[in-house]
């Protein structure tokens, strides 16, 4: 049943996936011989973004697993620019997104900044780590002494560096920068909305 599981992934089988993940003796964080990873592992590294959904709707599934090399699903799917597949996983509660990896210590945000997957037209993984409200920590290095500026520097990108260094001093602005860039709801709007709809049919009622 996990070799099924498996394998239905790897093809991009959502209905057989769907179907496996109902079993309720399926093991979802069994390992494979592709590299021995995790179902997700595969589909974060190969921007599978539906069956990513569906293995992280399934309280089942370790986010934060790691392969043998030291890699997590996050860094698979932040070092090969998978932007929608790096948006789900940050909607997840359980994601450690400052998790040190690999024999360097790296963060998952210091590979994507050392792959420089900067240019995407819909905003990049780093712009959605950096914006997604989570607790990033940016002054982190790792065990070459490098933060996640030195790889954005290393790869000559100066607006990168530029928020990061904001984000640095001031996450709240750099976050509000990049969420109105990326045309991401902030959380002032929806709390005004809120209050809108609340005013709203509290005049609705006083009327009647």
């Amino acid at each position: 049943m996990d070799k099924q599981l498996f394998s239905a992934c790897v093809y991009d089988k959502y209905e057989q996936v769907k179907e496996h993940l109902s079993q309720p003796d399926v093991d979802i964080n069994a390992r494979n011989g592709h590299g021995n990873c995790t179902p997700l592992m595969y589909a974060c590294e190969n921007g599978l973004t539906e069956i990513v959904r569906l293995l992280l709707n399934d309280r089942r599934t370790d986010v934060n697993l790691m392969d043998p090399n030291g890699d997590t699903a996050f860094a698979f799917a932040c070092s090969n620019g998978h932007v929608e597949v790096v948006r789900l996983l940050l909607e997840s509660e359980c994601l450690d997104v400052n998790k040190t990896i690999g024999h360097y210590g790296k963060t998952a945000l210091m590979i994507a900044c050392e792959q420089g997957n900067f240019n995407g037209e819909q905003g990049n993984v780093v712009e959605y780590i950096l914006a997604s409200g989570r607790d990033v920590k940016v002054r982190m290095s790792d065990r070459n002494n490098k933060t996640v500026i030195d790889y954005a520097r290393m790869k000559g990108n100066g607006d990168l560096v530029e928020i990061l260094e904001l984000f640095e001093e001031n996450p709240n602005a750099a976050r509000t920068i990049l969420r109105e860039k990326l045309k991401l709801p902030s959380k002032f709007s929806f709390y005004f909305s809120f209050y809108f709809i609340f005013i709203f049919i509290f005049l609705k009622k006083k009327k009647i």
